[in-house]
C-alpha cells in the first residue's frame, strides 16, 4: 500500500487475483508516485484496478469551464499502456465527477474499472455500473465479474475466410440450385435454411477447429524440431518439419481472420494485424453485448438469467402482436 493506493492479493477458488484500490490526489506531481506504483506492481495474475483516478483519458471525458490537461492525460495513458490495461465496458450515467457549482459548472470521468487480460480469460461476463451520486461527489462503481454458461442455441455465422476456399461457391450453387415450389418468400426462406445446413457439414469437413489445430500442431513441430537436434537432419524429419510448419502457418491465418472478424476491427492494415489484440477486443465486445440484468416498467431489476430470458420473449411476442 501507499497513499494513493491499496493493493490486495486474494485467493479465489484456488486461483490468485490482484484487486488495486485507487485515490489519487488532486496533483499532476503526485500522480506520478501513483502511476509507478500500479506499474511496479504488473504480474501474470488476473488484475483489476479500480478507484478515483484524478485525470481523464480522452477530452471528452470533461466538460464544462477550465482547460484540458494533455500532458496529465498522456501520463496517465502511458500508465494503462505500460500495465496492459482494458476499461471495463460501463452502463449508467457518462461522468462519475461534478464539481457541484451553480457557476462553472465542470463534469468528468475520473473513476473507472481497469482489466487486464488475465481476468478476461477467466471471468468471461465483467461489467461495470456507475450508480447514482448521494452524499458524496463521486459516483459509487458497482463491478460485477462472474461465469456466463455458452448458449447452445447459438446464430450461426459465415466466416469470411470460408468464402477463400476454392469449393466455398461451388458448395452454395450447388445447394441453391434444385427448385422450392411455392411464394418467392417462401422459396427464398427454404433455400436458405438448406444452405445453413450444408454450410455446417462442410465447414466441419473443411476447417478443423482452429485452436486445437494451433495447439497441436505447434506441439508437433517442437517435438519434431527437438528430433532435429537430436538425431540430426534427415530428408523424413525435413519433410514432417515442411507439412507441419505449412499446417500451423494455415491455421494461425485463419484464427487471425475469425478473431479479426469478431473484433469487428477494420482500421488495421495487414502490417498492423496483431492476433492477441484481436482476441482481447473481441472479449470486450463479447461483454458489451451481453445483458446481464433488465429493468422493468416499475422499477425492478431482473439478473436471474432463466427469468431474464422469459421476459424478453414474453415482450418479443406483445411487441410482434401490437405490430401485426
Amino acid at each position: 500500500m501507499s497513499d494513493q493506493q491499496i493493493s490486495l492479493l486474494l485467493d479465489w477458488k484456488g486461483s490468485s487475483l490482484e484487486l488495486s484500490v485507487v485515490h489519487a490526489k488532486c496533483l499532476r506531481a503526485e500522480h506520478r508516485f501513483l502511476w509507478t506504483d500500479l506499474v511496479a506492481g504488473m504480474s501474470s495474475n488476473p488484475r483489476m484496478i479500480i478507484g478515483d483516478f484524478n485525470a481523464v483519458l480522452v477530452d471528452h471525458e470533461r466538460w464544462g469551464s477550465g482547460r484540458f490537461c494533455l500532458g496529465a492525460t498522456t501520463e496517465f495513458r502511458a500508465m494503462v499502456d505500460a500495465t496492459s490495461m482494458i476499461q471495463a465496458p460501463s452502463t449508467g450515467r457518462k461522468f462519475t465527477w461534478p464539481n457541484n457549482r451553480r457557476r462553472g459548472n465542470v463534469l468528468a470521468v475520473l473513476d473507472r474499472t481497469f482489466l487486464n487480460e488475465a481476468w478476461m480469460e477467466l471471468f468471461d461476463n465483467y461489467s461495470q455500473h456507475i450508480l447514482q451520486l448521494f452524499a458524496s461527489d463521486h459516483a459509487p462503481l458497482l463491478v460485477c465479474s462472474g461465469m456466463t454458461t455458452k448458449s447452445q442455441n447459438r446464430p450461426f455465422r459465415i466466416n469470411k475466410f470460408w468464402m477463400e476456399h476454392p469449393n466455398f461457391f461451388d458448395m452454395v450453387c450447388n445447394s441453391w440450385r434444385p427448385s422450392v415450389t411455392g411464394s418467392d418468400t417462401f422459396i427464398l426462406g427454404q433455400k436458405l435454411k438448406r444452405l445453413k445446413i450444408v454450410m455446417k457439414l462442410w465447414s466441419r469437413e473443411t476447417f478443423p477447429h482452429l485452436d486445437h489445430e494451433v495447439s497441436i500442431s505447434q506441439s508437433q513441430l517442437d517435438q519434431i524440431q527437438k528430433r532435429i537436434e537430436e538425431e540430426g537432419h534427415s530428408e523424413e524429419l525435413f519433410d514432417l518439419e515442411a507439412d507441419v510448419k505449412t499446417r500451423f502457418l494455415k491455421a494461425s491465418k485463419y484464427q487471425e481472420k475469425l478473431r479479426q472478424q469478431k473484433s469487428r476491427i477494420r482500421w488495421l492494415r495487414d502490417g498492423d494485424k496483431c492476433l492477441r489484440f484481436f482476441h482481447v477486443m473481441a472479449k470486450v465486445k463479447r461483454a458489451k453485448n451481453y445483458i446481464s440484468s433488465i429493468v422493468k416498467e416499475d422499477g425492478e431489476t431482473i439478473s436471474d438469467q432463466g427469468l431474464l430470458g422469459t421476459i424478453l420473449l414474453s415482450s418479443m411476442k406483445t411487441f410482434i402482436d401490437a405490430w401485426t
